[in-house]
């Protein structure tokens, strides 16, 4: 099997012609283990003795405090450990951990995490914020609700108050409350596609693109809603569609004029490419250059990161 030859097409006009090669070749391999130490339930320092002693021999990443790489081939080791099975170690792919990053999250603040199943952005911002403050999770589909319970309790989660509702309805209850917002939207999923796994690109389409576009602007409209004056919002997706991207959050600069502001990101990895201001001969605010998108390697999915700010 291939990838859709309409996907192919579309992400030549979006990745730069010399990573082109190179970014198509992450879909036919597995990546690197990822993981972070969760100091909810562990001390750092025994946690890599422990590793260590079962001969685990990480990397550390240096732009996450006690987070660590492995091969691929050691996942199903990993993930046999004790030291997974207690919670005390959360794998997740490296581009999903830069949201939370730079969302800069600080213990004691009011959060909302919308569509947040299966809690790995949960997890990580609540250890980020030390248990301290408190998280809104809202996941509208009933399985993966419960399955995000199941995740926060299992790793020490104690901030977080859940929700089984609507986001894209959640403004009406929670207007104007939020210090800060995470967004990461439900997406068409581009940058999880797998040569070797035809589930995971087999519903691709361009209609599919449209009608995820869709809920994504109903959810952004819903998130800046619930922001105080003031605060910032972070809106991701790992696809790599224009439309799911850049063109949604034109959308919101439009409706929400003056009152919302890009933050411009700092290059933080390899990989890292400003967002588009143009697309197929339309233009766009040329403010999105100050948002990313990550391009895949060896460690991470793609992803696009924007940062908004909802001033006063």
């Amino acid at each position: 099997m291939a990838l859709p030859a309409d996907f192919l097409a579309r992400l030549a006009l979006i990745i730069p012609e010399n990573k082109f090669t190179e970014c198509v070749a992450t879909f036919a391999h597995d990546s690197d283990v990822v993981f972070w130490i969760n100091n909810l339930l562990a001390e750092p320092d025994k946690v890599l003795q422990e590793l260590q002693a079962d001969e685990f021999f990480c990397k550390p990443i240096d732009l996450f405090p006690n987070a660590y790489v492995l091969p691929a081939q050691e996942k199903q080791r990993l993930v046999a450990s004790r030291l997974y099975e207690s919670g005390e170690i959360y794998i997740q792919n490296l581009a999903s951990m830069l949201p939370v990053k730079i969302l800069d999250l600080q213990p004691g603040e009011n959060i909302l995490d919308l569509t947040a199943a299966p809690g790995s952005k949960t997890i990580q911002m609540a250890a980020q914020m030390q248990n301290q403050g408190r998280i809104v999770a809202v996941e509208k589909v009933k399985k993966r609700f419960f399955h995000l319970l199941a995740n926060l309790k299992s790793h020490g989660v104690t901030n977080v108050k859940t929700m089984l509702a609507d986001g894209t309805l959640i403004w009406r209850k929670f207007t104007g409350q939020f210090d800060k917002i995470l967004l990461d939207a439900p997406c068409s999923s581009e940058a999880r596609f797998k040569v070797s796994n035809p589930k995971t690109y087999q519903f691709w389409s361009l209609k599919k693109i449209t009608e995820m576009q869709r809920k994504q602007k109903q959810l952004l409209f819903s998130a800046i809603s619930c922001l105080k004056p003031g605060g910032t919002l972070v809106y991701s997706t790992c696809s790599f569609a224009p439309e799911e991207n850049e063109l949604v959050i034109d959308r919101v600069l439009k409706k929400f004029g003056d009152r919302l502001s890009v933050i411009d990101l700092p290059d933080m990895i390899s990989g890292q490419q400003s967002g588009l201001t143009a697309w197929k001969k339309k233009k766009l605010n040329p403010d999105l250059k100050k948002t990313i998108r990550v391009l895949p390697n060896k460690q991470m999915h793609g992803f696009y990161i924007c940062k908004l700010k909802l001033n006063s």
